[in-house]
């Protein structure tokens, strides 16, 4: 029997690859975006992406189904910079339209929910790698957002919905969008170094963080939706290693055949973390999952589609 799922931020880019997996695999996938954000870039035929405002409880219950399997809640305003220009909304596209989101589906007898938050609820961690149960000390509105909703997603849980929860850490690849130059680091440069031949890097290069390939992002939450054993967890995903801002420049200037003179160093951003790798040991255990990209790899092939793509473009 073909399992219900339904996949909210499905126009963004871990969420509209997440459904589009799920639809390959032979789900039936249930793919809601408000638009506020995402682009409807379905690559799977006959996925189709619904309108639908998270915040406003009719909207989500005219279309969540009445029965569904399981829910993988991608849904999110995903950058710590953006989260200051405005707090509020902010917190709503975080807390109320979780909040929502949970009451249906508890209501419909949801069994399992799957929470996509961020490694931004951890701030600067006071060891390395950061573990599951280090403490929570966000930096940016939008990391104190992420933290707050996993607490709601747990009470929910306590009322009888089984969850999950993914912290996510830097995820990149193809299908991130290039024209969002706030949100997504090896994005930002692949697109200014594409387009203008020049990077902006604001702050240190020595900063560091742990980046996670999309394919790798998606096979865990595949595998979170199949294993039992996640269930009422709280995991980590990441590449468990540390990649400094000046090895992700240097990687794009080698693909741009370029030197470090069109890079530019200015001022960080508010709530920017210095440096973050994560421990993914219990994701690893409890979903017999393991990541498959190497980072140089993976700008290599991000770079290459990126080019092929624009090429095109430019072409019709």
């Amino acid at each position: 029997m073909q399992r219900v799922v339904v996949v909210t931020g499905a126009a963004g880019f871990i969420g509209n690859a997440v459904a589009s997996r799920l639809h390959k695999d032979g789900y039936i996938v249930v793919a809601l975006d408000d638009f506020s954000s995402g682009r409807n870039l379905s690559v799977e035929p006959g996925l189709l992406v619904v309108k639908c405002d998270l915040r406003s409880r009719e909207q989500v219950e005219d279309n969540l189904p009445s029965e569904v399997d399981a829910i993988v809640h991608c849904a999110a305003q995903s950058s710590g910079e953006v989260s200051f220009d405005d707090p509020w909304d902010d917190m709503t596209r975080h807390v109320n339209a979780t909040l929502r989101l949970l009451e249906v589906a508890a209501e419909r007898g949801v069994a399992h929910f799957v929470y996509t938050s961020s490694m931004a609820a951890y701030g600067n961690p006071f060891e390395l790698p950061v573990k599951e149960n280090s403490l929570l000390n966000p930096l940016s509105f939008y990391g104190a957002g992420k933290a707050a909703t996993e607490h709601y997603v747990r009470l929910y849980s306590s009322l009888g919905m089984s969850h999950s929860i993914l912290r996510p850490f830097s995820v990149y690849g193809p299908g991130q969008d290039l024209d969002n130059l706030r949100q997504g680091m090896i994005s930002i440069y692949l697109a200014q170094l594409m387009r203008s031949g020049h990077v902006v890097v604001k702050g240190s290069l020595d900063r560091f963080r742990d980046f996670v390939h999309i394919d790798d992002a998606v096979s865990a939450v595949v595998a979170v939706l199949e294993s039992e054993a996640t269930h009422g967890q709280t995991m980590n995903l990441c590449s468990g290693k540390a990649v400094s801002v000046r090895e992700i420049v240097g990687s794009l200037l080698a693909c741009a055949d370029a030197g470090w003179d069109v890079v530019e160093i200015v001022e960080n951003t508010p709530g920017d973390q210095f440096g973050m790798f994560g421990d993914n040991v219990l994701l690893r255990n409890l979903a017999d999952w393991e990541p498959k990209w190497e980072i140089q790899e993976g700008i290599a092939d991000m770079w290459t589609k990126a080019k092929s793509l624009a090429s095109k473009d430019n072409n019709e």
